[in-house]
């Protein structure tokens, strides 16, 4: 049976953010499943110029964000990218990012965030993501993307039996084309075995183990070396232990969740992996210097002053 009631049909008001079509994972548990394609959110966003969607977490899914008017720049891990229409920008499992609208003109975008039960598919995700996470392969453009998710939001306004069928299909046409432009997108990429490459690949493990990752010792598994050498490695090519990036990245993602404040600290402390909401606590006080409630709480009398 088709599912009706996740989704939010609004005019556009073009003189703030406003989100029509949106299918969000906060209006039921989890996802929802269209053939083998997890759907987590979809949705068409227009913003007025100059204003910002904040940080956010891509917890444990992809994200496709397709420009379809005006300009901005959206923001991942410090590294700025800069779009238009036309443009479709590609995220992955862990990513913290924004999108500034640019001023002077409204910024329009639809988005669809996924995941997927195939396991062929699986397979092209995880070479995608610890192969072309660099910024500058994020975007690519292809014209059937922005037309195929653009059937598949007006197909949640249809009220017949064929829709759950019908979404399947145009929901995982969209990744496979997607998977194939990124894979044809120029890289900035290095010979075969160099250890920027390695340590690239390693980086990308890591960003999108975030939630997931219990040992740095399951890099050794994963690239088929030692873990001393894969640190000595890493070390020499960006000043830092896997330990040492891996501790940032979960910690600024942590952050993004406390300021977001839509989950408790106990579910953050068990998002990431923590024993316990005390350990947790412990940690973020020893990286920021304050607990995250007073961080929580100091963000509150910033917005009321």
């Amino acid at each position: 049976m088709f599912l009706r009631y996740n989704v939010i049909v609004k005019e556009p008001i073009m003189s703030s953010i406003e989100t029509i079509y949106h299918f969000d994972r906060n209006f039921r548990p989890g996802f929802a499943r269209y053939g083998d394609v997890k759907l987590y959110q979809i949705g068409r966003r227009y913003c007025s110029p100059g204003e910002i969607i904040g940080s956010h977490v891509h917890v444990d899914w992809f994200e496709l964000t397709v420009i379809t008017g005006g300009s901005g720049t959206v923001t991942t891990g410090g590294e700025r990218m800069k779009v238009k229409p036309g443009d479709v920008y590609f995220s992955y499992p862990a990513d913290i990012h924004n999108i500034l609208a640019d001023n002077g003109e409204k910024l329009e975008y639809d988005y669809y965030a996924f995941d997927t039960d195939d396991e062929v598919v699986k397979r092209r995700l995880e070479y995608v993501t610890q192969s072309f996470r660099l910024s500058s392969s994020r975007v690519f453009r292809d014209d059937k993307i922005p037309t195929l998710l653009g059937y598949a939001l007006n197909e949640f306004t249809q009220n017949d039996d064929m829709s759950e069928k019908t979404l399947a299909g145009i929901l995982k046409q969209i990744v496979v084309y997607a998977l194939r432009d990124i894979c044809d997108t120029p890289q900035k990429t290095l010979a075969a075995g160099n250890a920027q490459v390695l340590s690239a690949k390693i980086s990308g493990y890591l960003d999108s183990h975030v939630f997931s990752m219990n040992a740095l010792t399951e890099l050794s598994e994963k690239f088929n070396y030692n873990y001393a050498y894969i640190s000595e490695i890493y070390k020499k090519t960006t000043s830092k232990t896997p330990g040492e990036y891996f501790r940032e990245r979960k910690m600024e993602t942590a952050k993004t969740l406390v300021m977001g404040k839509e989950k408790k600290i106990s579910e953050i402390a068990e998002m990431l992996n923590y024993s316990s909401a005390f350990a947790f606590s412990k940690a973020f006080k020893h990286y920021f210097g304050v607990s995250p409630r007073i961080m929580q709480s100091e963000q509150k009398t910033d917005a009321t002053s």
